[in-house]
């Protein structure tokens, strides 16, 4: 779905944003070990050799701060986890108190120990964007597409409607939760959901299409094939519509519009067995048998076993063996 994929692409940009903080406390941290390994300050600006120890916890805690500040925007739009937070000051305050006071005595030991803690946790902090940035409904989402996967539909929809709970405008969540209820025959639910989608955006064509699909499963073809010539006028290349639309024509009886729709599909998107099956029965339909059998035969290829192509291939051996030779 284009809205996951937007959201992981989000996910990704998020997860980057604090690593340059990262290496620049990293850069800082190797800074300040450098100059204790030369307390005297020999080579270093006066004021800097004698102020430096001192203003160690005044530094640490405005790159505190400073990290802090960058997070802030995604904090309010939920995208971050909220306890990262205080962990952040707290454990920034009592590592440079911490570090400043170690300094004083003189405790390198000690002091690198923190100093590498507060290291790993800057650098832990930076990973712990990445599984929030994702918005909770959809995360579901696509909890609710490992179920349907699956074909665990129960689960499915719990996770789609788990999804609308958290994010009502979530799109995606209910167009899948149209098709799980489609699954399962629960049409008029479907088709709630799938308005429920077109309603939040009314050119959502996946949304549409599920519209479509509720009429045909209704048997209202007529009906469904308008929708969706209606959607592949707004969307030509979309491979769906065609083999849906093909369906539709072929119910209809309307054989060659059928098989115009199917190789329109396949041109689009060959690698859909569907497609290849409904254009095998509709030369099935007109005697076409050889056309018919490469027709099964390239489903079977893409999708072995696949029932429907081999229920075709069997009826066509039922035809032929009838036909007068």
């Amino acid at each position: 779905d284009s809205m996951i994929a937007l959201a992981r692409h989000e996910s990704r940009l998020l997860r980057n944003l604090p690593f340059p903080y990262a290496l620049s406390v990293a850069a800082f941290l190797l800074g300040i070990v450098v100059w204790r390994r030369n307390p005297s300050g020999a080579g270093m600006p006066g004021a800097l050799a004698g102020g430096l120890p001192r203003r160690l916890p005044v530094l640490l805690l405005l790159f505190v701060v400073a990290y802090a500040v960058s997070l802030l925007p995604f904090v309010s739009t939920s995208r971050l986890r909220l306890p990262v937070m205080p962990v952040l000051f707290v454990f920034g305050a009592i590592a440079a108190a911490e570090i400043d006071r170690l300094y004083q005595r003189d405790g390198l030991p000690r002091a690198g120990l923190w100093l590498g803690a507060l290291l790993v946790l800057w650098v832990g902090l930076s990973l712990n964007v990445a599984p929030s940035a994702i918005p909770p409904g959809q995360r579901l989402v696509e909890q609710g597409l490992t179920h349907a996967r699956a074909g665990d539909w129960v689960s499915a929809e719990q996770a789609f409607a788990e999804a609308i709970k958290v994010q009502p405008q979530n799109v995606a969540a209910w167009y899948q939760l149209g098709n799980v209820q489609l699954r399962q025959g629960r049409f008029d639910e479907a088709a709630r959901s799938f308005d429920q989608a077109v309603a939040l955006v009314p050119d959502y064509a996946p949304a549409q299409l599920g519209q479509g699909k509720v009429l045909a499963q209704k048997r209202q073809f007529d009906e469904a094939a308008d929708l969706f010539t209606a959607v592949l006028e707004a969307n030509p290349s979309l491979a769906e519509g065609w083999l849906l639309l093909g369906a539709a024509r072929q119910a209809q009886g309307r054989l060659q519009e059928s098989g115009w729709s199917y190789q329109k599909a396949i041109h689009l998107a060959p690698e859909i067995p569907e497609a290849h099956v409904g254009l095998g029965f509709v030369f099935l339909a007109q005697k076409q048998w050889g056309e018919a059998e490469a027709a099964f035969m390239r489903a079977l290829e893409l999708q072995p076993g696949m029932p429907e192509a081999t229920d075709g291939l069997r009826r066509l051996n039922t035809v032929r063996a009838r036909a007068p030779r």
